[in-house]
C-alpha cells in the first residue's frame, strides 16, 4: 500500500512541475498560491527534483529500508508545498505513506 501511495505522490508532483511549464497552467496556479509566481522556472526545476526524490524513496521502499524511505518522503512532502504539492493531492499521499512505512 505505501508503495503504491508515494508512486502515485510521485506522478502527481512530477506532473505538477512539468504544469507549471505552460503558461495558462501557471497563471490559475499563482492566483490560488501567489508564491509559485515568485519561483518562475525554479518550480519546474524543484517539482521533477522533487519527483525523482520520490522515486529514489521507492527504491529504498522495496529494498527494505522503510524508515530511511520516510525520512526521505517527509521532508519531499513539505518541500512540494512549495509548487503546489502535485495538486496537493501528492503532498497528502505522501505523509500518509510516511506515515505508514514508521507503524
Amino acid at each position: 500500500m505505501p508503495i503504491a501511495l508515494v508512486g502515485i505522490a510521485a506522478a502527481l508532483i512530477f506532473a505538477n512541475g512539468v504544469a507549471l511549464l505552460s503558461p495558462t497552467f501557471f497563471a490559475v496556479w499563482t492566483s490560488f498560491l501567489p508564491w509559485v509566481g515568485f519561483l518562475g522556472p525554479v518550480g519546474f526545476i524543484l517539482g521533477v527534483m522533487l519527483g525523482f526524490v520520490l522515486v529514489g524513496a521507492l527504491i529504498l521502499m522495496l529494498l527494505r529500508f522503510r524508515v530511511m524511505a520516510a525520512f526521505m518522503i517527509f521532508p519531499t512532502a513539505i518541500v512540494s508545498l512549495f509548487i503546489g504539492g502535485g495538486f496537493i493531492l501528492g503532498t497528502v499521499l505522501a505523509v500518509l505513506a510516511g506515515i505508514l512505512l514508521l507503524l
